[in-house]
C-alpha cells in the first residue's frame, strides 16, 4: 500500500468531516436537538406524574378500606349496645366508639388531602400533555427543515464519498479499519507525521523503541497514547 493513497484518503475525508460538522452545527440541527431534549424531559415528567397519580390512587383506596372497616365495626357496636344492660360493658363500647370516631376523622382528613394531591397531579399532567403536543409539532416542522439541509449537504458530500469508496480498494483492510476506529473516536487528524525521529506528531509523546521499529519497517504505527496512526514521511 502506498502511503500517498492513505494521505489522499485523509485529505478527502477531512472535507467529509467538515460537512458532517456543518450539518451538526446547523441551526436546524440545534433546534431539532433542543426540541427533542424538551420532548424527552416532558415525557419523563408525565411518567413521574402518572406514577404519582397511581400511588395516590392506591393510597386513597387503602384509606377508604380502613374507613369502611371502621364504619362496619361501628355498625356492629351499635347493634351490640342495644342488647347490653351492664354499665361497665356500656362504658367499654363508648370508649371504643370515641376511639373509632377519632380515627374516622383522621382518615377523612387524609383522604381529602390525598384527593387534593391527585387534583394537583391531574392539573400538572394536563399541562405537560399540552407541552408534549407542542414539542411534537415543533419536532415535525424542524425535522422537515433539517431534512432539507441534510439533503443539500449529502449532495455536496456525495462525490467525496464516492472517491473515498474508490480509494478503499487500494488501502490495506486492517489499516483502513484502524483509520475508521480512530476517526470514530474523534481523533482528527487520524494520520500524523513521525517527528524528530521519536515523537508522535499528534500528541507529542515519545514513542517506544518497538513503535519506532514498526514505523521504520512498515512506515507507520499506532500511537499508544492518543491512538492516532503515526506515519514516516517519505
Amino acid at each position: 500500500m502506498e502511503l500517498s493513497k492513505l494521505l489522499e484518503y485523509q485529505d478527502i475525508d477531512k472535507d467529509v468531516i467538515r460537512l458532517e460538522n456543518k450539518l451538526r452545527g446547523s441551526e436546524e440541527a440545534k433546534k431539532l436537538q433542543s426540541y427533542m431534549d424538551q420532548y424527552k424531559k416532558t415525557q419523563d415528567n408525565l411518567l413521574r406524574i402518572n406514577n404519582g397519580a397511581e400511588m395516590g390512587g392506591d393510597k386513597i383506596d387503602k384509606l377508604q378500606d380502613k374507613f369502611d372497616s371502621i364504619m362496619s365495626e361501628l355498625k356492629e357496636i351499635d347493634e351490640a349496645v342495644e342488647e347490653i344492660d351492664e354499665l361497665k360493658e356500656t362504658e367499654f363500647y363508648e370508649k371504643r366508639i370515641n376511639e373509632l370516631a377519632e380515627t374516622l376523622e383522621m382518615l377523612e382528613r387524609d383522604i381529602a388531602a390525598a384527593a387534593r394531591e391527585l387534583d394537583v397531579l391531574s392539573t400538572q399532567g394536563n399541562s405537560e400533555l399540552i407541552l408534549l403536543q407542542k414539542y411534537q409539532a415543533a419536532i415535525k416542522k424542524v425535522s422537515e427543515d433539517y431534512a432539507r439541509v441534510k439533503a443539500d449537504i449529502q449532495r455536496e458530500a456525495g462525490g467525496k464519498l464516492a472517491k473515498l469508496k474508490a480509494l478503499e480498494k487500494d488501502i490495506d483492510a486492517e489499516i483502513l479499519a484502524m483509520y475508521k476506529r480512530v476517526r470514530g473516536n474523534k481523533k482528527i487528524p487520524v494520520l500524523v507525521p513521525f517527528r524528530d525521529d521519536v515523537l508522535c506528531g499528534g500528541c507529542g509523546m515519545e514513542l517506544s523503541v518497538n513503535e519506532i521499529g514498526k514505523i521504520n519497517s512498515a512506515g507507520l504505527c499506532e500511537c499508544p497514547n492518543c491512538g492516532r496512526i503515526v506515519y514516516k514521511a517519505e
